[in-house]
């Protein structure tokens, strides 16, 4: 949440990303040791960590496809490389967001003993971990011309 972007947009949508990742750690799924036999308040916090968790990689695969992506400058060999990666991995987040609402609502799929949605969601964080170490030049970096400086902000 702290992060400040290269513009409005970035900053805004770390803060709203900031915001989903701090309600998904704070409104558990089983709620039942928490609220006893009270299962409409553990259902409905159990729905509210689904829905921070959709807003979170919603959040994460917009700032991939579209923030990342963005250039202020010459399109190097390397940023069309990045671009790549950007958005293959926020398809992937999207994809597998998909499949967590698939699985979700129809469920008997894929036998729960395996966690889909935890490995869903786990690749969905991966993925973006990509793209974030790709964004902060950590992987692709544009390679240094005589007398300039590297950007990855291109």
């Amino acid at each position: 949440m702290t992060y400040k972007g290269y513009d409005l947009k970035d900053t805004v949508f770390s803060i709203v990303a900031g915001f989903f990742a701090l309600c998904v750690a704070n409104l558990p799924t089983d709620t039942l040791a928490v609220c006893g036999n009270d299962c409409y308040a553990s259902h409905s916090i159990g729905l509210l960590h689904y829905t921070a968790a959709a807003g979170l990689f919603l959040a994460f695969a917009y700032m991939s496809l579209f923030l990342f992506t963005k250039s202020a400058g010459t399109m190097t060999p390397e940023k069309k490389k990045r671009n790549v990666i950007y958005r293959v991995c926020g398809y992937t987040i999207l994809v597998s967001l998909g499949l967590i609402v698939v699985h979700k609502s129809i469920g008997g799929i894929v036998p729960e003993s395996i966690q889909p949605v935890f490995w869903l969601e786990a690749i969905s964080l991966f993925a973006f971990g990509i793209s974030w170490l790709v964004k902060g030049g950590t992987i692709l970096r544009d390679k240094a011309v005589r007398g300039t400086t590297i950007s990855t902000n291109a």
